[in-house]
């Protein structure tokens, strides 16, 4: 039976002597394995792009296997730039550690669809990856919510979660208001980077982004 789905491709492994294992978050399956052999044919997948792929599943084979693939905004080809392409690497590796397997998440794939249909009026790499981590964290529950001066207030006071002496009366500052407002301060970039990606790492079990990490924390000067 043939199918079709929309889908982000987070991941890329061998699978046999000539096939590949692909890895997309997609908006019917959560995270869905499929395969696919060579082909002169194939179409390249760029890290995070969103592709609509059509795919047959025949029991009692686990995974589907790749009939076409097809870029679903082709448009979005120019923001590949070696600089987005690690955000988009970064993407990928958060996604994938973060995400389940065959689990419908609407909310999870509308925030990213939204982030990703953006990326072609967002100049700055910072606010491009920044942004990535509100949105996905928002999706999963766990954004923290921001009510402090970043340059100036303790990371352990900075947020609900770990504020044990929070004063109800303080209103949280939303993340857009604060980044519009912030942005040139380069501390305030590394320190949001920095504590949203740990709280992740906290938040997820067996969670491990520190190849990637260390590329970005480099991006951001």
């Amino acid at each position: 039976m043939q199918e079709s789905t929309l889908g982000f491709f987070v991941k890329r492994r061998a699978y046999g002597i000539s096939g590949k294992r692909l890895t997309f978050y997609t908006e019917k399956h959560g995270l869905l394995d499929l395969i696919q052999f060579s082909s002169k044919k194939s179409t390249p997948l760029f890290p995070f792009g969103l592709y609509e792929v059509r795919y047959t599943k025949q029991p009692p084979f686990t995974h589907g296997k790749v009939e076409a693939v097809s870029f679903f905004i082709p448009s979005i080809n120019s923001a590949y730039t070696p600089v987005n392409q690690s955000i988009f690497f970064f993407a990928c590796d958060v996604v994938h550690q973060s995400a389940s397997y065959n689990e419908i998440d609407r909310k999870g794939y509308d925030q990213l669809f939204q982030w990703y249909t953006n990326i072609n009026s967002t100049q700055d790499p910072n606010i491009l990856l920044l942004d990535f981590l509100i949105h996905w964290m928002e999706a999963l529950g766990i954004l923290p919510e921001f009510v402090g001066d970043f340059d100036t207030v303790p990371a352990t006071q900075q947020f609900f979660h770990t504020d044990q002496n929070f004063n109800p009366a303080t209103e949280p500052i939303p993340w857009e208001s604060y980044l519009l407002q912030s942005y040139s301060s380069t501390l305030s970039r590394k320190k949001i980077f920095n504590i949203l990606v740990n709280h992740l790492s906290q938040q997820i079990p067996n969670f491990d982004i520190s190849a990637t990490r260390t590329l970005l924390n480099q991006i951001l000067k």
